[in-house]
Order: C-alpha cells, then sequence, then structure tokens
C-alpha cells in the first residue's frame, strides 16, 4: 500500500484535462482537438455573439407575436363556436376572476378591433354597482377579445335578458357572427 504523503501532490499533464491553457485563456481544447474559433479573443467572440442575437432578436419578436396570435385565436375560436351553438362560456381577463357569459355577437367594431358583445350572468364584474339580478339589461357588455385570458364553453343554459339592447353602439359593427334572434 503506498505511504501518504506530507508534500501536496501536483499532477502531470497526462492526469489532466485543460480547459484552457495559460497562454491562451479563451480556448478551449482538450488534448487530441484544435482550438474553437469562436473564442480566439474574448472581443472577437463578444462581437460576433452580439451580431448574432440582433438579428435573432426580430424574429424573435415575431415568434411572440404568432404565439399572442394563436392565444388570440383559441379564445376567438371557442367565443365563434359558443355564439354559433348557443354555449354560455367561463372567460377570464389576466388577473381578474372568472366570469360566466353567453357570447351573442362576435365581430369587428368601428376602429377595426375584434369584439364580443355578450350577456353576463355570474361571476367577477368591474362594472361600478356589481352584476345586476339574471335578466336585467343592465348585464351586457362589450370587450376586446384580446383582452380575454382564457375561454372556454360549459355546459349550463342559455342566458338572456328580458329585453334587448336597443343600441349595439360601435363595439360590433361588422358581425363575424351573431346568435340568430339577436337582431
Amino acid at each position: 500500500m503506498p505511504r501518504p504523503s506530507s508534500s501536496p501532490h501536483h499532477p502531470t499533464e497526462s492526469e489532466t484535462t485543460p480547459f484552457a491553457s495559460p497562454s491562451a485563456p479563451f480556448q478551449t481544447s482538450f488534448p487530441s482537438q484544435t482550438p474553437s474559433p469562436l473564442l480566439s479573443s474574448p472581443t472577437e467572440s463578444l462581437e460576433r455573439i452580439s451580431s448574432k442575437l440582433s438579428h435573432l432578436l426580430p424574429l424573435l419578436r415575431d415568434e411572440r407575436r404568432k404565439c399572442y396570435s394563436v392565444l388570440i385565436m383559441s379564445v376567438y375560436d371557442t367565443l365563434l363556436k359558443a355564439v354559433l351553438t348557443k354555449k354560455p362560456c367561463l372567460i377570464s381577463k389576466p388577473g381578474e376572476p372568472q366570469r360566466k357569459i353567453c357570447p351573442y355577437r362576435l365581430g369587428k367594431s368601428s376602429e377595426g378591433e375584434t369584439n364580443v358583445i355578450y350577456y353576463q350572468y355570474d361571476g367577477y364584474t368591474s362594472q361600478s354597482g356589481g352584476l345586476q339580478p339574471d335578466g336585467s339589461s343592465a348585464n351586457w357588455r362589450c370587450n376586446h377579445v384580446a383582452d380575454i385570458g382564457e375561454a372556454e364553453s360549459i355546459e349550463e343554459g342559455w342566458h338572456e335578458p328580458t329585453n334587448k339592447p336597443k343600441t349595439r353602439g360601435e363595439c360590433v359593427v361588422d358581425a363575424a357572427a351573431e346568435v340568430k334572434y339577436y337582431d
């Protein structure tokens, strides 16, 4: 059995796998490999990485827009199907509790935004005075579809007010879908 030595052990070159050599501290290599051209100098490497990142930023922005569009489209599609089949929905806006609604009309506003007119019968409302009793004409709402974070169809009865609104305003002027007897 070897006897422990009191002096520190210094490994030989064959016992180590160097990641950087003292003469070129930013070169990564193993004994049988050539140095990496990306890391030949710290300044050149940062400039290359910076250049590549600046080309990627517009692509990342486009991907973020696509993801946002997919989110909006899934909410839109859920609301569209709900209008066409007269199914209530559970919706929520980011940071707010859920609402139960019956969507009646979906389409473009006079400003060109995609909106939904719905009758709200339960859940959270930001309206002063709160939600009125079911059947009240005061529970009509208009929202930008882009403001709705989640939407799902639910198996509940359809709700409608005793009186339809006399005017729809500019919430939806070009309807993509509408409950048949709404107009």
